[in-house]
């Protein structure tokens, strides 16, 4: 019982991230071209996998967090907050710095012909402003798992979405 009330934000949350995709393709679908779209694909998962390579940072602070908490320690959690804050924001700075040889290393990988590729890379130029910030998010969520309450990663992960897909 205990278990599946710390699981069930984190399912709900995980299963809102999709809508936002629906969106985007909705959207985009409807543009003269399915180049945007394409581009729109590709540039996410990019994207993505970049962020992604810095996940387990988000798990590794909600281990450490926890073991804090249970050790009745809140002072040790908020230290492994502000610093994995700080270690977010200096990995988040050098994928923005990084963004002409990670990128276009990507789109090389993937080869999608030139228009295409040229529609990702300014989808990807434009969006790996957000890394510092995404991966502040990451740390924070895995922070308040680690506190065990994982109805405010849910609540964040929902109202980011429903803000996304509005705009």
């Amino acid at each position: 019982k205990h278990a599946w009330s710390l699981a069930w934000p984190m399912i709900v949350s995980n299963m809102s991230v999709p809508l936002m995709g629906l969106a985007d393709t909705a959207m985009l679908g409807h543009l003269d071209s399915p180049i945007y779209l394409a581009a729109v694909a590709i540039g996410a998962n990019i994207i993505a996998l970049l962020y992604w390579m810095f996940a387990f940072l988000r798990m590794g602070t909600t281990s450490v967090t926890a073991q804090a908490m249970g050790a009745n320690n809140f002072s040790l959690a908020v230290l492994h907050l502000s610093q994995n804050t700080a270690i977010a924001i200096l990995v988040g700075l050098g994928l923005v710095i990084l963004k002409s040889l990670l990128i276009p290393m990507v789109l090389w990988i993937i080869a999608p012909d030139e228009h295409l590729q040229s529609a990702a890379m300014t989808y990807c130029q434009i969006r790996i402003y957000t890394a510092p910030a995404v991966l502040v998010t990451y740390f924070a969520m895995g922070w308040l798992i680690g506190l065990k309450k994982p109805k405010v990663p849910l609540a964040i992960t929902v109202g980011a979405n429903i803000v996304n897909i509005a705009l």
